[in-house]
C-alpha cells in the first residue's frame, strides 16, 4: 500500500484497520462506550422490540418462527458455515487471479466475475467487481444466519431468546450496515487514485484520464491495488460472517459440543 500518515494503534475489525491505513487523513477513535455508539444506530421502535425480547415477550414474532425447527444440528450449521466461507473465499481469490491475467472465457467466469476491460486508469470495473462480491456475500450469508438461529432457537428457551434477539438486531441494523458497507468502494477508489497519482509522479507513469479509451498494461501500482482490494474483500467477509460465528459459538455452548469448523 502507499505510505499513510502515522497513527495510533487501533482496536477493531481488520476491515476498519485496512481502510484506515488507506486513508490520507487521521481517523480519530471514538471515546464513547460500545453500548452508547450502538444506541445511536437504533430508534425507539428498535429499542421496544429489543426490550420485548429481553423480557421474553417476542416468541410470537414471525422471524422467530424458526424456534419450531429443531432438526438443524450443530454439525450442519458448522459445515454450512465452513462451506460458505470456502466458496466465497475461492470466488474472491479466483477473481483476483483472473484480474491480474486474462479474464477467462465466458464459460469459466463465475457470477461474481467482472471482466477488467477498458482503461487501466478507470476505477469503474473495480467498483463493479467489488459490488458483485458484496452481493454474493449477502446472498449466501443471510440464509446461513437464519439457519444458525433456527438451530439455536430449538435448543432451549434461553437459546430461543438469543435467537430472537439476533433476529431483531439484524433487522434493526440492516439499513445502517448496508449503507456503511456500500461506502467501502469509495474508500477504495480514493486509494486507487492515490496509487495511480503516485505512480505518475514518481515513476514517470502515464496518467491518462479515465474513459480515455487508451488501454495500458497493468503496472506495479495496479497490481498493488488489486492485492489491497482482495485483502479488503476478505476482511469484509470476516465482518459479515461474525454474527453467524457468534450464533454457532452459542449453539456449541448450549449443546456442550465441540465442532471444529471445516469442510
Amino acid at each position: 500500500m502507499a505510505p499513510a500518515l502515522p497513527r495510533k494503534s487501533r482496536n477493531g475489525s481488520r476491515l476498519v484497520r485496512l481502510l484506515a491505513d488507506m486513508a490520507t487523513a487521521e481517523v480519530a477513535e471514538s471515546t464513547q462506550p460500545f453500548a452508547e455508539r450502538l444506541g445511536l444506530w437504533l430508534d425507539w421502535t428498535d429499542a421496544i422490540a429489543l426490550s420485548a425480547v429481553v423480557q421474553g415477550e417476542a416468541a410470537s414474532r414471525p422471524q422467530q418462527a424458526a424456534r419450531t425447527t429443531t432438526t438443524v444440528s450443530v454439525r450442519s450449521v458448522a459445515d454450512q458455515l465452513a462451506r460458505v466461507r470456502l466458496d466465497l473465499t475461492r470466488a474472491l481469490t479466483t477473481d483476483a487471479s483472473r484480474s491480474t491475467g486474462r479474464a477467462g472465457t465466458a464459460a469459466s467466469r463465475t457470477p461474481t466475475t467482472v471482466v477488467d476491460d477498458g482503461d487501466a486508469n478507470d476505477f469503474a470495473p473495480h467498483r463493479r467487481r467489488y459490488q458483485a462480491h458484496q452481493r454474493a456475500m449477502e446472498t449466501k450469508i443471510k440464509p446461513l444466519r437464519a439457519e444458525a438461529r433456527a438451530a439455536l432457537a430449538g435448543q432451549s428457551p434461553s437459546g430461543g431468546q438469543l435467537a430472537a434477539f439476533d433476529a431483531v438486531l439484524e433487522e434493526a441494523l440492516a439499513a445502517r450496515e448496508q449503507h456503511l458497507l456500500s461506502t467501502v468502494p469509495r474508500w477504495l477508489e480514493q486509494h486507487f487514485a492515490r496509487l495511480r497519482a503516485a505512480h505518475a509522479s514518481t515513476e514517470g507513469g502515464d496518467e491518462r484520464p479515465a474513459g480515455s479509451g487508451t488501454s495500458t498494461p497493468p503496472a506495479a501500482w495496479l497490481a498493488a491495488y488489486r492485492r489491497d482490494m482482495h485483502e479488503v474483500l476478505l476482511a469484509e467477509l470476516d465482518v459479515r460472517l461474525q454474527p453467524v460465528e457468534g450464533l454457532l459459538e452459542a449453539l456449541l455452548e448450549a449443546t456442550g459440543n465441540e465442532v471444529t469448523e471445516g469442510p
